[in-house]
């Protein structure tokens, strides 16, 4: 059984995801503010390359906008008729308008949805699962497996979007991340980790591959719009180890390979494109290297 997108089951569950997903981001950029300078400078400056790229300036949208700590929020409104924040949040959302002049603050608007279309659903119905599965965990697991396999792909909330500029940054590594909630029921039921069983680990990383894919897959197909792509995609112990090739080797991607091949191969038909690696923590010290991108996907070519 499928959820209606506006029912009362598919807002409990997203609900759950507001409240379980690691949505805190202004808090932890006030908390990181000196560590994340470079990546936050970084970010804003791309995103302004890639408004001075636009032909028209009437719209806008940034997809995952959170409270737009890494986002030139007040240029966007200064320099487009209309801006459109998207996220799952709507607490990050009204803190990212709250300091606006009046009159910028009227041209932006907020809408708070699930971007993936999917996620809700899969969410339900694995949890249902795992209440009729009583104390069989192998049978709950073979179940929510059976689940992520069956789910189909597609652009969500991402399809009708049109505008002159589309900014999707730092979302596309998290998109995956709730699933962890379905460990969280696991553990509540049989006292047990679901990430300790290989079937569970193969499906969570083929529908990961599936669901960060579509992201980028949806990103392509804005014709006539300049879009804007920046997200994490590893972890590494030194900076010079924080490159795609070496975070492959080691396996210390957060974002699929497949998806980070299908993201660089095309660059070099990008416009423009930059990269940048920040300091993420300094206890123990781990290095996240970003990939900021600004392209008109009209003029891609991808390779055969």
């Amino acid at each position: 059984m499928s959820l209606k997108p506006n029912s009362r089951k598919a807002q409990e569950i997203i609900a759950e995801l507001i409240e379980y997903a690691p949505l805190q981001v202004l808090e932890l950029g006030s908390r990181n503010a000196e560590l994340w300078k470079a990546h936050t400078d970084n970010n804003k400056k791309l995103v302004l390359d890639a408004a001075e790229l636009t032909g028209k300036k009437e719209r806008c949208v940034v997809i995952g906008a959170g409270p737009c700590y890494d986002i030139p929020l007040l240029e966007l409104a200064e320099t487009f008729d209309e801006v459109e924040l998207l996220d799952l949040n709507p607490d990050a959302l009204a803190h990212a308008i709250a300091e606006l002049p009046e009159e910028l603050a009227s041209k932006v608007k907020c809408r708070a949805v699930e971007l993936t279309g999917v996620l809700p659903n899969v969410l339900y119905r694995a949890k249902q699962e795992l209440i009729k599965a009583g104390t069989r965990s192998q049978r709950a697991i073979n179940k929510v497996v059976n689940i992520l396999k069956a789910q189909r792909m597609g652009f969500g909330e991402l399809a009708p979007i049109q505008a002159d500029l589309i900014v999707s940054t730092m979302i596309l590594s998290q998109l995956p991340t709730a699933l962890l909630l379905i460990d969280q029921w696991f553990r509540g039921r049989f006292h047990q980790s679901i990430m300790n069983d290989e079937k569970w680990i193969e499906a969570v990383t083929s529908f990961q591959e599936s669901i960060q894919n579509a992201h980028v897959d949806a990103l392509f197909s804005k014709k006539g719009a300049v879009v804007v792509l920046a997200t994490d995609f590893g972890i590494a112990s030194k900076p010079e180890e924080a490159d795609f090739s070496s975070l492959q080797k080691n396996h210390g991607l957060t974002v699929r390979p497949a998806t980070m091949q299908k993201i660089t191969e095309p660059l070099a038909s990008f416009d423009i494109e930059r990269t940048w690696i920040w300091h993420r923590n300094d206890s123990p010290p781990t290095y996240s290297p970003v990939l900021g991108v600004a392209f008109r996907p009209d003029r891609l070519v991808f390779p055969e």
